[in-house]
């Protein structure tokens, strides 16, 4: 398997652990209301919480790691300097939707908290799209992403 294609696999992997991880936000007042009697669903959605951002952060760090064995082009070295993704905007046609959307969800959670504070199915439903669209927005502006890019399209 190709370096690329070994980043991209570990890339598609870190980005469905991070979706895992913002899904929790609605799973944890779920198990609450199912286990209401114990702690059973604290302790189930607090695991898949953390269990799911650590094996992102693991993922992520091992695609970086191909990513830069492979890159040793001074353009890569150069590229390497760049902002991380989750302080960059705008960088691409995909990573625009994905910034524009954390926008509106960080709108939409702000209303929720203000508005539908009671409500917590609406709160956590907002929560869960202002960081699935965070993580989006740090993935797809990312330097292994635009490497995976770079490289599929032979740029």
């Amino acid at each position: 398997m190709s370096a690329v294609k070994k980043t991209a696999v570990l890339w598609t992997v870190s980005a469905a652990l991070f979706f895992i991880n913002a899904a929790s936000f609605i799973l944890m007042p779920l198990l609450q209301m199912i286990f209401s009697e114990d702690n059973t669903g604290n302790i189930i959605g607090g695991s898949v919480f953390w269990a799911s951002l650590i094996g992102a952060v693991v993922f992520l760090v091992a695609a970086a790691k191909v990513k830069n064995r492979c890159e040793k082009s001074k353009a890569a070295k150069e590229h390497n300097k760049a902002l991380p993704g989750i302080l960059t905007f705008f960088s691409g046609k995909v990573a625009k939707v994905a910034d524009s959307a954390l926008i509106l969800s960080a709108a939409a959670f702000v209303t929720a908290i203000i508005l539908a504070a009671e409500n917590t199915a609406v709160t956590f439903t907002a929560l869960f799209l202002m960081m699935l669209c965070l993580y989006a927005h740090a993935m797809l502006n990312g330097k292994i992403y635009h490497y995976i890019i770079l490289n599929k399209e032979g740029k």
